[in-house]
């Protein structure tokens, strides 16, 4: 079985303390462990640098990008699309 997830933190008071990180790690343990997935999907968009830092520091791969998938600021951008397998997380 195979999951997604996302997340979104609004207040920019938040960001950047390792909530994210921490939460997506424990996301990660509990959908691998106790809900005994074989992986887990997720996605940012290509300008949103914490957003990859998160995923990339969780042990998420690129595994795809979908080209001008929406329109920010006035300019196409790509959605890059990641994922994570059991064993990866547990490597």
């Amino acid at each position: 079985m195979i999951a997604t997830v996302s997340y979104f933190i609004g207040d920019k008071a938040f960001w950047g303390k390792g909530i994210t990180s921490a939460v997506i790690k424990r996301v990660i343990k509990f959908a691998l462990s106790d809900l005994t997935l074989k992986k887990i999907n997720a996605g940012y968009y290509e300008n949103n640098i914490g957003s990859a830092k998160v995923l990339e520091k969780c042990g998420f791969s690129i595994e795809g990008v979908k080209r001008s998938d929406i329109i920010f600021d006035g300019e196409r951008i790509n959605l890059i699309l990641v994922g994570i397998t059991e064993a990866d997380a547990n490597r």
